[in-house]
């Protein structure tokens, strides 16, 4: 019986978080950018879901920081990230998030990004991202 209650809890709690993500898929790679390339810093990654203007900035960034790995006792902040508008037409969408990076020892840093999603040739592609640091960001 006991068996029984986790299985359905399990269940129901996979069903939630499975209705809680979006099944649009210009909005899965916003996600999915904003997660490899704030969050998780793998600008190699993040390539994959590039295309245009968007694309030429990663490969700038990736030059610039070859060779220059980071140290296995680097504490990584934590970071979140959280979406507050999107507007989609036909083969484009744009999104705007509010990302918070909270570094271990040092005050918190908020940006807002601006990300134009495009489909071409059947796929969705990060074309365009930018961001900005909001005033009074630190706590």
């Amino acid at each position: 019986m006991k068996k029984n209650k986790i299985i359905f809890w399990l269940g129901i709690f996979f069903l939630c978080v499975a209705c809680s993500r979006s099944s649009n898929p210009s909005e899965l790679i916003a996600r999915q950018f904003m997660d490899l390339y704030y969050v998780k810093a793998d600008l190699a990654a993040a390539l994959g879901s590039t295309d245009g203007y968007a694309h030429q900035k990663l490969q700038e960034g990736i030059q610039l920081t070859e060779g220059q790995a980071i140290a296995e006792t680097t504490h990584h902040p934590k970071i979140q990230v959280s979406l507050l508008e999107s507007h989609q037409e036909q083969g484009e969408a744009d999104y705007l998030f509010h990302v918070v990076i909270e570094p271990t020892k040092a005050s918190s840093i908020q940006k807002k990004v601006m990300l134009k999603v495009r489909e071409r040739e059947g796929a969705w592609r990060v074309t365009q991202f930018s961001d900005y640091d909001l005033e009074g960001g630190g706590s």
